[in-house]
Order: structure tokens, then sequence, then C-alpha cells
């Protein structure tokens, strides 16, 4: 009768070890397609941040950018060129400020923008945790303001999440 029970707590055992081991592996296995890319996935990443930008959600868009986020623009005006180096802070406040901004131009002009947005090509690293995009966008606001920026962008995706690492981009900006 012992010899049955020291069995049965050996097969439990076992039995609790190799489950464990499953859910290890499977909890390893969905954290690990949680952090890899694909096109679908960057393509969605867009999609939200257009709508974002539609809708003047400055917070949705701050919350695409990775706490290392860096990015430099080059931007040219008709007062001149500038070179701007931004962090994550930085550019959620910027963000910030341009959803202010456009949403009382919006308002005051009661003219909706017209946002064109184009994703040129999708990168992905050999390991598929890290997506390098080149983008072209577009805005006019009416006759009074317009923004065309190019650039190339650095995704990852942590826990489901896609995130913005880097950004280099050009924009022209005519208008007051």
């Amino acid at each position: 009768m012992e010899s049955k029970n020291n069995w049965k707590h050996i097969v439990l055992g076992l039995g609790a070890i190799v489950g464990f081991l499953a859910i290890r592996h499977g909890i390893g296995y969905y954290r690990g397609t949680q952090s890899k890319l694909d096109e679908d996935v960057v393509y969605a990443h867009y999609q939200r941040q257009i709508n974002a930008l539609r809708s003047f959600d400055a917070e949705t868009q701050c919350a695409s950018l990775h706490r290392a986020y860096r990015a430099v623009d080059v931007m040219r005006t008709p007062k001149g060129e500038d070179t701007m180096a931004l962090d994550q802070r930085q550019a959620c406040a910027g963000i910030r400020d341009s959803m202010l901004t456009m949403k009382a131009l919006v308002k005051s002009l009661r003219i909706e923008p017209d946002m064109k947005f184009t994703i040129e090509s999708i990168e992905l690293s050999e390991d598929r945790r890290q997506a390098t995009v080149k983008l072209r966008a577009s805005m006019q606001l009416g006759k009074e303001f317009s923004s065309t920026t190019r650039g190339t962008e650095v995704l990852v995706r942590a826990k489901g999440h896609v995130f913005v690492l880097n950004s280099s981009t050009r924009t022209v900006i005519t208008g007051d």
C-alpha cells in the first residue's frame, strides 16, 4: 500500500513538473509573439496614430513613444531652417501643443485638415523585433497652412504594444 502511495506521489510530482514546464514554455512563446513585428502590426500601429491625429488625441500619440525615444527633425519654414532634437518628454509636450493649436485652427477656420499618409517601405529586422519604416505625410489646412514630412521611424514591440524608438524626419511648412 505504501509503495502505491509513493508511486502516486512520484507521478503527481512529475505531472506538476511537466505542467509547470508547459506553462513556462507557453508564457515564453506568448511573450515572444507579443514582442515581434510584422507588416500587419506596423500598418495597424500607423492607423491608430492617424486616427489619433484626426481626433487631436495627443495622449494616444504620446503613448506610442518609447521611453528611450529620440527624434531629429529638420524643419524648413518661411523663416528659415531649424534642426530639433527631442526626447520622449519634449516630443510629447510638442505633440500636446500641436494638437491644441490644430484643434483651435480647425475650429476658427471651420475647415477640416486634408491629411495624407503613406508608408513607403517597411523593413523588418531578422529577429522581427524592430521595423524601420519610411514615411511620407502631408497636411493642408485651407490656404493658410500646409506641411510635408518625409522620414524614417524605427519601431519596436513590447508586451503587444508598438512603440516608436526613434525618428528622423524633414518637414517643410508653408503658411503663417
